[in-house]
């Protein structure tokens, strides 16, 4: 489906990425599929359970959504799922610091998400405070942040790199942005990264937009009670994408908040039509029907092998 064939209502759904409750379908979930049109939903570990189960969850999405607007399905494992290889943590691959084994256990870990039809990884997280960071040395960072990006996109995975900007942090001044936590992001922008997360709508999109001259997805993830206002100055100021991590009911209330915000004047419907022409043709470039379910495609010996070693710190071998 075209931008041009969208109304405003599907325009402003496409803007949201959402979450459900439940590890199946559900009629709130057919609802805010069906009658809101959301771009994505966010799997969290409430609704992964074993690969057959996500495999259904994600074709029940897709399905109740439809072929003309199909969903990003997001994912941010954090927890060893049952019947999926265990990936080791970021912090672990850091200290290894081999960039290939890095690169190769996100291959890994894209091929066995996007054999039950996940296409976007939050991740890898670029921020020496990420919880889960692969170093503090800033460089190092940059490095392994590449390769995971690499091993993703391999299988067809967007990665979204998070925590860009986080916690009130500002564009640093006092020395130069290679030296700066920033530095990350801008060294995986320029080989080839397409979407930015944040929490700083003041002045992580504006620098992105207008300094980087970033052309990928911005995805706000609001983080304070005034959620409400915060979104729609983040679509103001050039975000495409809003991940809420709310209720049912709120993020209905939400995609209501923007709609009258569009009809009064309030953010220019040319910043949504911007925003969903981006998000369509992203889903262009990642979406794919997904293949029969294949147990063979989980828990590969030699991929077990390979994370075994590495969470071991074991010289790897074929």
């Amino acid at each position: 489906m075209t931008i041009q064939q969208l109304n405003l209502r599907q325009k402003i759904g496409q803007l949201f990425i959402t979450t459900i409750e439940d590890s199946q379908i559900n009629g709130e979930t057919i609802n805010l599929l069906t009658q809101f049109h959301p771009g994505g939903v966010l799997l969290t570990q409430n609704n992964l359970i074993h690969p057959k189960q996500i495999y259904s969850l994600v074709s029940d999405l897709q399905s109740y959504s439809g072929k003309q607007l199909p969903l990003f399905v997001a994912v941010q494992a954090e927890n060893a799922l049952k019947g999926m290889t265990n990936v080791p943590s970021q912090q672990l691959l850091g200290d290894v610091n081999n960039r290939l084994y890095t690169k190769q256990a996100a291959a890994i870990n894209g091929k066995e998400w996007h054999a039950l039809g996940v296409n976007m990884h939050l991740g890898p997280g670029l921020h020496p405070d990420s919880t889960d960071s692969f170093s503090e040395d800033i460089q190092q960072i940059a490095y392994h942040g590449r390769a995971t990006m690499e091993g993703l996109h391999k299988n067809n995975i967007l990665p979204v790199a998070t925590d860009f900007l986080n916690n009130n942090e500002h564009i640093p001044t006092e020395k130069p942005l290679y030296k700066s936590n920033v530095h990350p992001y801008l060294y995986a922008i320029e080989h080839g990264l397409e979407a930015v997360m944040t929490s700083n709508i003041d002045e992580a999109v504006p620098f992105l937009r207008e300094a980087v001259h970033f052309d990928g997805l911005i995805i706000y993830e609001p983080t304070n009670e005034t959620i409400n206002n915060n979104i729609i100055n983040a679509i103001k100021n050039g975000s495409d994408m809003i991940l809420p991590r709310s209720p049912y009911k709120t993020q209905l209330q939400l995609m209501e908040s923007v709609y009258q915000a569009v009809r009064n004047g309030e953010i220019p419907e040319e910043n949504i039509h911007r925003a969903v022409d981006r998000i369509l043709s992203f889903k262009q470039k990642v979406y794919r029907e997904i293949p029969a379910f294949n147990r063979d495609d989980f828990l590969e010996p030699f991929s077990v092998r390979f994370m075994k070693q590495l969470e071991d710190k074991q010289p790897l071998s074929n």
